[in-house]
């Protein structure tokens, strides 16, 4: 996939890139939230913020359909380490052939700590026009490095090059 950036990259800050949170169909505690963004994004950056990140050697990059397989192990990985759910998440039913077609409905980053694939986020249109985050994924051996923070800040920069204006993230209520 195409280099979206290492460690030690300042992402350019998508401050106004409107967030939302959207509960999962099987929780409706959680209303979404919208917000608009200016009307002159995503044209101009506004600064840049530094994401800090402990593992030297972390790339993250646009997937592609090729990169199915190990983003396939991650999810599996990080949703298999989680408490377990009722009902179940799907992420554990996501196949390398599921995931691939996901990736060509939409996009998604995908990271890597030297050769190991160490994380992923989906980043999918809605019928409303918004990009959807989604099966947001950091193997559990490498939790607690910034590898997410790193993905998020990717995932906004690719959601606002792709021309979106809004972003959600799909998510639980039962994780915080």
């Amino acid at each position: 996939g195409v280099l979206l950036g290492r460690h030690t990259t300042r992402y350019p800050s998508l401050v106004g890139l409107a967030c939302r949170r959207r509960a999962s169909p099987c929780d409706d505690r959680h209303a979404p939230e919208r917000r608009q963004a200016p009307r002159n994004f995503p044209s101009r950056a506004l600064g840049f913020s530094a994401v800090s990140v402990s593992v030297s050697d972390l790339v993250v990059s646009i997937a592609s359909p090729q990169d199915a397989a190990a983003m396939v192990e991650v999810i599996h990985s990080a949703f298999g380490a989680r408490p377990p759910l009722d009902p179940p998440s799907t992420a554990i039913t996501e196949t390398a052939e599921s995931l691939a077609a996901s990736l060509r409905r939409g996009s998604g980053v995908f990271a890597r700590v030297g050769s190991r694939p160490a994380g992923v986020i989906m980043v999918l249109p809605s019928v409303d026009g918004v990009a959807t985050f989604s099966r947001v994924s950091v193997h559990p051996d490498l939790q607690r490095h910034g590898i997410a923070s790193a993905m998020v800040a990717a995932a906004e920069e690719l959601a606002a090059i792709q021309g979106f204006q809004q972003v959600e993230l799909f998510t639980r209520t039962e994780f915080p």
